[in-house]
């Protein structure tokens, strides 16, 4: 079952592209500088959106309504699922260079972005798990490729373990669920109490970004301060989540046996909030799996190397990569083009 249309989304033409651009200077030369930064915000993200080609949905599952971005297509479907305090649109430049004829589905988890939070509830992975089960039926997914980022590596694991016969295939991008042989520099900051995650102000969302990113992808102006914003206004929000997260830790290490769909490990190298050496744990644990660390990137490669790891999910998916593969890509910035290059050839 769809869900249905909340917000007009504009098409990836030229002239709807020309008429954003047209509207942002008007909004910079015209409106008050907080008027102005809401609505340029709200354009540019529409205009990532309409050049992913997705648009905006709600669903009603159980009392919560859950938010996500749909690109249409005849092929099988892809699910994506952000991470801890991050929301739908933390996929979008990843899913502007994945091929099209895919079906793509990309949620707010409930109390995140645009779907509706609770406080009287239980925000752990144990519960989100099982909120995903219901998520499913409701937009009647049957079998689906499934890819997770960060804490939704975690809770797509715990999905797939529980129902294999629905996954495709899984394709986990800087994971949580295992503990690192090596520790990060967020669980020893967090050894101090110190949670750079949470973000209380614009200079903690300043740190954050350091945190995530090995080198920042471009934001244009007014999204940083934009995204500085709601990260600030979601405060107690996030705090809640995280609390509810950390009081039930559910480690993933026993259930990897259990999943015997090709499994796809991307790794971002340099990833300070979760360390790399997670990759061997993953490696050890899986039957069908193989595994690629990106140089010279953080903790979101889907944000900070989209084209890349599109990419190498999408070839995938297809059967390209082989299983037992692991490889670690050259830190060459020739990379990026080639990748951009290949990618938009794969994509036609």
């Amino acid at each position: 079952m769809r869900g249905i249309s909340t917000i007009p989304t504009v098409h990836g033409s030229a002239l709807a592209t020309l008429s954003i651009i047209l509207t942002l200077v008007s909004c910079a030369t015209f409106a008050d500088e907080t008027s102005s930064h809401s609505q340029l915000f709200a354009l540019a993200l529409a205009l990532e959106r309409s050049l992913a080609g997705v648009e905006p949905y709600l669903v009603e599952v159980d009392g919560d309504t859950i938010a996500y971005l749909e690109r249409p297509g005849d092929g099988e479907v892809v699910v994506l699922v952000h991470g801890f305090a991050a929301d739908k649109d933390n996929w979008v430049r990843f899913v502007r260079h994945f091929p099209t004829g895919y079906r793509i589905i990309a949620l707010d988890l409930p109390g995140h972005g645009d779907s509706s939070f609770d406080s009287a509830k239980l925000y752990d992975a144990t519960n989100l798990t099982r909120s995903l089960e219901r998520i499913f039926e409701a937009l009647g997914l049957d079998q689906f490729h499934l890819a997770g980022h960060s804490f939704g590596g975690w809770i797509t694991t715990l999905y797939a373990a529980q129902n294999p016969d629905r996954v495709l295939s899984l394709s986990l991008i800087n994971s949580a669920g295992v503990v690192p042989p090596i520790a990060s520099e967020l669980q020893l900051r967090m050894l101090d109490g110190d949670n750079p995650l949470l973000v209380e102000s614009s200079a903690d969302f300043e740190r954050l970004m350091d945190v995530i990113f090995y080198r920042q992808p471009f934001l244009p102006w007014p999204l940083r301060p934009a995204f500085a914003r709601i990260y600030v206004q979601r405060a107690a929000i996030n705090r809640k989540i995280w609390k509810d997260l950390s009081a039930n830790l559910e480690e993933v290490v026993p259930l990897l046996g259990k999943l015997q769909m090709p499994v796809l490990i991307v790794w971002g190298e340099h990833d300070r909030v979760l360390h790399v050496s997670s990759v061997a744990v993953y490696r050890e644990n899986l039957a069908d799996v193989r595994s690629v660390v990106l140089s010279d990137c953080g903790h979101s490669p889907i944000a900070e190397r989209p084209s890349e790891s599109a990419f190498y999910v999408s070839q995938f998916l297809v059967g390209e990569l082989p299983s037992g593969m692991q490889m670690k890509t050259p830190p060459s910035s020739e990379l990026d083009v080639q990748f951009q290059q290949s990618n938009a050839e794969h994509t036609r």
